[in-house]
Protein backbone atom coordinates (compact mmCIF):
# COMPACT_ATOMS: atom_id res chain seq x y z
CA UNK A 1 0.00 0.00 0.00
CA UNK A 2 1.33 3.42 -0.96
CA UNK A 3 1.70 6.27 1.48
CA UNK A 4 1.82 8.94 -1.21
CA UNK A 5 0.15 12.23 -0.29
CA UNK A 6 -1.26 14.96 -2.50
CA UNK A 7 1.47 17.25 -1.18
CA UNK A 8 4.20 14.79 -2.24
CA UNK A 9 2.65 14.43 -5.69
CA UNK A 10 2.42 18.21 -6.06
CA UNK A 11 6.02 18.66 -4.95
CA UNK A 12 7.22 16.03 -7.42
CA UNK A 13 5.31 17.64 -10.29
CA UNK A 14 6.74 21.05 -9.38
CA UNK A 15 10.26 19.60 -9.30
CA UNK A 16 10.14 17.87 -12.68
CA UNK A 17 8.56 20.95 -14.25
CA UNK A 18 11.11 23.25 -12.56
CA UNK A 19 8.16 25.37 -11.44
CA UNK A 20 9.00 27.38 -8.33
CA UNK A 21 5.59 28.85 -7.54
CA UNK A 22 2.56 27.04 -6.16
CA UNK A 23 0.50 24.98 -8.56
CA UNK A 24 -3.27 25.37 -8.45
CA UNK A 25 -4.53 21.79 -7.93
CA UNK A 26 -7.63 22.59 -10.00
CA UNK A 27 -5.82 24.08 -13.01
CA UNK A 28 -4.87 22.24 -16.15
CA UNK A 29 -1.14 21.60 -15.79
CA UNK A 30 -0.59 22.25 -19.50
CA UNK A 31 -0.73 25.99 -18.74
CA UNK A 32 2.25 25.50 -16.42
CA UNK A 33 4.24 23.76 -19.15
CA UNK A 34 3.38 20.09 -18.58
CA UNK A 35 4.24 17.98 -21.62
CA UNK A 36 4.04 14.33 -22.65
CA UNK A 37 7.56 13.51 -21.46
CA UNK A 38 6.77 14.78 -17.98
CA UNK A 39 3.49 12.88 -17.90
CA UNK A 40 5.48 9.71 -18.64
CA UNK A 41 7.85 10.61 -15.80
CA UNK A 42 4.89 11.04 -13.45
CA UNK A 43 3.42 7.67 -14.49
CA UNK A 44 6.81 6.06 -13.77
CA UNK A 45 7.07 7.84 -10.41
CA UNK A 46 3.62 6.59 -9.43
CA UNK A 47 4.50 3.04 -10.51
CA UNK A 48 7.62 3.20 -8.31
CA UNK A 49 5.29 4.15 -5.45
CA UNK A 50 3.16 1.07 -6.18
CA UNK A 51 0.37 2.94 -7.97
CA UNK A 52 -0.39 1.88 -11.53
CA UNK A 53 -1.96 4.65 -13.55
CA UNK A 54 -1.50 4.61 -17.30
CA UNK A 55 -0.09 7.51 -19.28
CA UNK A 56 -3.40 8.03 -21.10
CA UNK A 57 -5.29 8.33 -17.81
CA UNK A 58 -2.94 11.11 -16.72
CA UNK A 59 -2.92 12.81 -20.12
CA UNK A 60 -6.72 12.78 -20.34
CA UNK A 61 -7.11 15.08 -17.33
CA UNK A 62 -3.81 16.82 -16.49
CA UNK A 63 -5.10 18.35 -13.26
CA UNK A 64 -3.60 17.51 -9.86
CA UNK A 65 -6.95 17.02 -8.13
CA UNK A 66 -8.15 14.76 -10.96
CA UNK A 67 -4.98 12.71 -10.68
CA UNK A 68 -5.41 12.53 -6.92
CA UNK A 69 -8.90 11.07 -7.35
CA UNK A 70 -7.45 8.35 -9.60
CA UNK A 71 -4.68 7.67 -7.10
CA UNK A 72 -7.05 7.44 -4.14
CA UNK A 73 -9.03 4.77 -5.99
CA UNK A 74 -5.87 2.67 -6.25
CA UNK A 75 -4.30 3.02 -2.81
Amino acid sequence: MSTLTLEELTQYVQEIMAYENSLDPNENLIIYGLDSIRIMQIATYLKQKGITIEYLELAKAPILNEWWQLIKERI
